[in-house]
């Protein structure tokens, strides 16, 4: 039973992730208001791409990440091992989008490693005005995780008084 909740732990990562990149690309697909950008000028266009990337797509994935996390882990257990197996359900799914890259003729190819390690220092260490989405689903399973793993202060109830 065990062995079967931990399997059923790493699909919900699976899962998790996949509904996590489902999401990223529709916010990714929300469009600014016109004149959004004219507002900020040439010279604060990073700036500007920051604070609409922080509102349409940052906040909304950490939210989204931290309630599938807390809800799957309160569902599948809070011990340890049942958190090990739902992050390699995420991981797993991570490394399949990030491991085959889209060529120039559209069709998925493998990347070297060399491009895989390039291509996650691209994404999550150079952009400053990508970093907040960048992590923000990672950081939002983390709080998700620790939330639903999060002892609640146990509150003695008062002896029932009959009348």
């Amino acid at each position: 039973m065990t062995a079967l909740r931990h399997v059923i732990s790493v699909c919900a990562g699976y899962l998790v992730q996949e509904l996590l990149l489902t999401t990223a690309g529709i916010s990714a697909a929300i469009a600014s208001p016109s004149g959004y950008f004219e507002y900020f000028g040439k010279e604060n266009l990073l700036a500007a791409l920051g604070i609409w990337s922080f509102v349409t797509f940052a906040v909304p994935q950490f939210l989204i990440a931290v309630l599938l996390a807390w809800i799957c882990i309160r569902l599948l257990g809070t011990r340890t091992s049942m958190v090990v197996a739902f992050l390699t359900g995420v991981v797993i799914c991570w490394l399949g989008y990030m491991a085959f890259f889209p060529g120039p003729d559209g069709q998925s190819q493998l990347l070297s490693a060399g491009q895989f390690f390039n291509l996650v220092r691209q994404i999550y260490f150079e952009n400053l005005w990508q970093l907040p989405s960048s992590w923000a689903s990672w950081l939002g399973l983390v709080a998700g995780i620790w939330l639903a793993r999060r002892k609640r202060a146990h509150v003695p109830q008062s002896p029932r008084t009959e009348a």
